[in-house]
């Protein structure tokens, strides 16, 4: 009986660490899949297929599933909500009906509540970690010593990206380069295209560590984040940590000290944000522009499409609303949504918003609040809008609206997937 007792135990252990396996494998090829260079080498279409794949794997290694009456009518309701876009307009897309349609029903069947997002998001961490610890070493080793040789060089017409990207057996790759604050080198862009994505999944990351993570304050975690994202040389991946670092200690600081310094932060970030800015603006590297004539062209787009949007990724149906000539590109993810997506898609993104600020000028659940926010503001200066990692993020947003209650979160052992 002892015996057959320890084989249970066994078999229960190989289970979990089956599921555990299973659920970071899906998260990191989540997070490949949201604009990777591997994600532009190789098919998009492939990183769905293996998506799917773990996920089904994943299910199957479940003890039992919790299908809650509200999440099942929600996600019911999201699918009409977007079918009438299929049906209507420009939206018979496998990725649309995969990436944003699918995935955010799964997402929020699967993950069901708090407990659940918050193990996710903690594995979600980990990963990044990893990611930047490994950026680190090659932007310090290869970028910057010039020790490591890269491994292939991808054409930005090979990849359908930017320039050329300088290939590091695709952990990391070279292809922006940035001439401010005396520096004149190599962004850290980490394994994705731009340093706008590796900024978002760090700033997510790092939002999570601060203001999330209830179980204890991982300060080695939080360090390594915040060093990549300097390194990033990214405006808003500063000007997020700087904010998120004073939002985190501004209630233990001393009132005087609060009266004293938190003007002069503020009075230092507007000025390192305008020096970074007009170094990028006198060096050639103009983004901020770029990215405002994208909001305008994009919000007079959904003015004239606005139910139903201009058609999924419609790139042409911005051209006659720009000043700048730049060609069918985008940098803006949530006008993006509005343009092509109409009040049908657009919902789903800025009602969260309303919900989140309502609440947290009533002081209810702000940590929780404060993602939907900042995940908000993430998608106004990222274009991820068509990534499996943005409908997560979404997902977990509406999970915050109608599961969290004040405190429910009190014990990481208590996250382990069932």
């Amino acid at each position: 009986m002892q015996i057959k007792r320890i084989q249970i135990a066994r078999h229960l252990d190989i289970n979990e660490i089956i599921r555990k396996v299973l659920f970071y494998a899906l998260l990191l090829v989540i997070i490949l899949q949201c604009h990777s260079l591997m994600d532009h080498v190789y098919k998009n279409s492939y990183f769905l297929i293996a998506i799917l794949g773990i996920w089904i794997l994943l299910l199957g290694f479940s003890k039992r599933l919790i299908f809650r009456k509200w999440n099942l009518g929600f996600s019911f309701i999201y699918l009409i909500f977007l079918s009438v876009l299929v049906i209507i307009g420009d939206f018979k897309h496998i990725e649309f009906l995969f990436s944003v349609m699918f995935c955010f029903a799964l997402f929020m069947i699967y993950l069901s509540d708090a407990d659940r997002v918050d193990y996710t998001l903690k594995a979600f961490s980990n990963i990044i970690v990893v990611i930047s610890i490994i950026s680190l070493f090659f932007f310090i080793f290869a970028s910057i010593l010039k020790i490591i040789p890269y491994t292939n060089v991808y054409s930005g017409e090979a990849i359908n990206w930017g320039s050329n990207h300088y290939d590091y057996f695709h952990l990391y790759n070279e292809s922006q380069w940035i001439d401010v604050f005396s520096y004149s080198g190599v962004r850290n862009i980490g394994p994705f295209v731009e340093a706008p994505m590796f900024n978002y999944v760090l700033c997510l990351a790092l939002y999570y560590e601060l203001f999330l993570n209830r179980a204890n304050f991982r300060k080695v975690h939080t360090a390594i984040l915040i060093v990549t994202l300097i390194t990033t040389f990214s405006t808003t991946g500063l000007i997020s940590a700087i904010i998120l670092l004073i939002i985190k200690y501004y209630s233990r600081m001393k009132k005087w000290i609060q009266f004293i310094l938190l003007p002069a932060i503020l009075a230092l970030c507007i000025i390192i944000a305008y020096i970074f800015v007009q170094d990028k603006v006198n060096n050639n590297f103009n983004s901020t522009s770029v990215r405002m004539d994208d909001i305008q062209s994009c919000i007079k787009c959904f003015l004239d499409n606005f139910w139903i949007g201009a058609g999924y990724e419609n790139m042409s149906a911005l051209r006659r609303y720009r000043f700048l000539n730049v060609g069918d590109t985008l940098s803006s993810g949530l006008s993006g949504i509005l343009a092509f997506g109409g009040v049908l898609l657009g919902f789903w993104y800025v009602f969260p918003i309303f919900i989140a600020i309502i609440r947290f000028i009533k002081n209810k659940n702000r940590s929780e609040m404060g993602w939907i926010l900042f995940t908000s503001l993430l998608l106004v200066f990222t274009v991820v809008q068509t990534r499996v990692l943005c409908t997560m993020v979404n997902a977990i947003s509406w999970i915050y609206i109608f599961e969290v209650k004040q405190d429910s979160v009190q014990s990481m052992n208590r996250y382990a997937l069932k």
